[in-house]
């Protein structure tokens, strides 16, 4: 069981412990180097628990020599073979003028359980029952690598790789594996991927923002994961400005103290793309906020006004982290754009269609015959992909229909419906009266009509779940 274990990791710290085992095959035949039989290999190994670890301050208070020191009798031949830091440690070259007195290792509380399960690993060769259960604390396994790596014990660093490989999972498991194994850990390419594997799983359960508000599962987070999620490139959100909602939302659960609030919003804040939000919502909506009115969250806020100031070349050659689009949900949303041209007999015109959650959209603009005069009507259409007529399941989306104003150039937004839930095959949603005046009119030159007499028509769509809730936040 104990190579099978071993298998998992292979490390140098291994090829270390299979020289020392050949070391001592190879000295067994030779009578000079072999103790005497009744030569005493046991040792004592003391145990300083000391908060400070290796630190200076945990220096400065092991001169004193105050603290309780566990010791635990070993065996030297039997951790030097499997530890070459041990080994060590445990040599006369590391010990005190008093060659009876224990070695002792300087360990956190933490550090103390997995030692001894460290040593218990050595002489049994496989993991202590506890930490093989599906309930075995997570962090506890996660100690266990970091020990084992630090005293070079490979074999135990495998084991523990099977345990955690093995047991079935939980969200909460793959957070502590994706924040709490250190980076130096990584080095190692079986941790690195199941490191990668648990991160992965932590992005793609809160990967949607929209469920954020809703979900007692965020709501009750650590900050230090809300913080690792706002760095995922693969959220998946409406806007930014939604990102913001749902921090805020988190913050004011969590904390009591505007003080609380305050710092929690400065170091979240480093994380949020301030550049991408609209500038009407950081001045409305953002600033004056009091969770916000620390300098170092103002500053980086007004930053994103300033970025929202330059005109569209500029911002282009923005390589700001703040300022790029994130990646997540690209497949739920598309954006059409087309001209049209309303010709005196106002027939329907259709946009090319795009391809987005399974369905083709397009935007039809048509003389509207039932208003008199007979009116401008834009509408958004979805239909099934072809093998799929009439199968279409319900989809519920965010739509807003625009319309180029000229000269400005500037967009004006003549039809926004939020959540709205399309059930029927070529169904359409829009305005029937889009433009607030006659077709004929329409026609004439205007704010919408621009220099090629067509107007310029754009429609953005974005999925939504169809049952979505909201839990009640506080103020």
């Amino acid at each position: 069981m104990e190579k099978a274990q071993e298998a998992e990791v292979k490390t140098g710290v291994e090829k270390g412990e299979e020289e020392a085992s050949e070391k001592e095959e190879a000295g067994s035949g030779s009578s000079e180097e072999q103790p005497g039989e009744e030569e005493n290999y046991e040792e004592a190994l003391g145990i300083l628990e000391n908060e400070a670890g290796d630190s200076e301050e945990g220096r400065a208070a092991s001169e004193e020599e105050e603290a309780w020191v566990e010791e635990i009798p070993v065996n030297s031949i039997v951790l030097a073979a499997k530890s070459c830091v041990l080994r060590t440690m445990l040599s006369n070259g590391m010990k005190e003028s008093d060659k009876s007195a224990p070695v002792v290792l300087k360990v956190t509380p933490e550090e103390k359980l997995a030692f001894k399960e460290l040593l218990q690993f050595i002489y049994v060769g496989s993991l202590s029952p506890a930490f093989l259960q599906p309930d075995a604390s997570i962090r506890a396994l996660v100690d266990l690598l970091i020990v084992g790596d630090k005293f070079g014990v490979g074999s135990l660093m495998g084991a523990v790789l099977t345990a955690v490989t093995n047991r079935k999972r939980t969200v909460s498991d793959d957070v502590v594996l994706a924040l709490e194994v250190p980076d130096a850990l990584e080095l190692y390419p079986e941790i690195k991927a199941l490191v990668s594997k648990a991160r992965a799983h932590v992005v793609d359960t809160f990967q949607d923002v929209e469920t954020w508000s809703e979900s007692l599962e965020f709501l009750t987070l650590g900050q230090n994961v809300v913080s690792s999620l706002l760095q995922s490139e693969e959220l998946d959100a409406a806007s930014e400005e939604e990102i913001f909602s749902a921090v805020l939302v988190w913050v004011r659960n969590n904390f009591d103290g505007m003080a609380q609030r305050q710092g929690a919003m400065n170091e979240l804040s480093q994380h949020l793309r301030f550049g991408l939000m609209k500038g009407e919502f950081l001045l409305r909506s953002v600033l004056p906020l009091s969770e916000m009115a620390l300098p170092e969250t103002q500053e980086r806020v007004r930053a994103g006004l300033y970025f929202q100031a330059f005109s569209d070349v500029e911002k282009l050659k923005s390589e700001d982290l703040s300022t790029q689009p994130r990646t997540g949900g690209q497949g739920r949303q598309v954006e059409i754009l087309c001209n049209f041209t309303l010709d005196e007999a106002g027939a329907r015109q259709s946009s090319p269609s795009a391809v987005c959650i399974g369905k083709r959209w397009h935007i039809d603009v048509q003389k509207d015959p039932r208003q008199d005069p007979p009116t401008v009507g834009m509408f958004l259409v979805s239909r099934g992909l072809p093998g799929d007529e009439g199968t279409m399941p319900p989809t519920r989306v965010d739509f807003a229909l625009y319309v180029r104003v000229w000269p400005t150039g500037y967009w004006k937004n003549i039809n926004s419906v939020p959540a709205y839930e399309l059930k029927n095959e070529g169904e359409g949603y829009g305005r029937a009266d889009a433009l607030k005046m006659s077709w004929e009119d329409a026609r004439k030159p205007s704010c919408y009509v621009g220099p090629t007499n067509e107007i310029t028509v754009k429609v953005h769509i974005r999925q939504r779940k169809l049952n979505a809730g909201k839990v009640e936040e506080k103020k």
